[in-house]
């Protein structure tokens, strides 16, 4: 009788950082991860998430869409929860480079997501 290995990547959390007053995050690399969820916190003020996308970190970032609609996720505000991201792989694979934007008026204070991904 064979043995059948099965061979995954570990799973990866990334902090995500909006600054004060910002509503899109510092960019992030995901050249090598797939993006599987979003983890948000009590102290976050937007109520919906959507994604900026580029082929370089310097490159221009652009809204992230699925056929004509924009790729958003949305989030509650009164609570830390986490969120599967639909579409991920499909959606996430072609780039190097992604924003998470807030659709609030601008975070009250710095504010820290987390991206799971493996």
């Amino acid at each position: 009788m064979s043995t059948v290995t099965i061979k995954h990547r570990a799973p990866k959390t990334i902090p995500v950082a909006i600054s004060s007053g910002q509503t899109a995050s510092d960019a992030i690399n995901i050249s090598d991860v797939e993006f599987l969820g979003i983890e948000t916190s009590t102290a976050f003020s937007g109520t919906a998430l959507t994604f900026q996308v580029a082929r370089s970190s310097g490159g221009s970032f652009v809204d992230l869409y699925s056929g004509n609609t924009q790729l958003s996720v949305t989030v509650s505000t009164a609570a830390s929860r986490a969120y599967v991201v639909e579409t991920t792989q499909s959606s996430f694979a072609p780039w190097a480079w992604m924003k998470v934007v807030s659709n609030s008026t601008g975070e009250a204070a710095a504010r820290t997501l987390y991206l799971h991904a493996k």
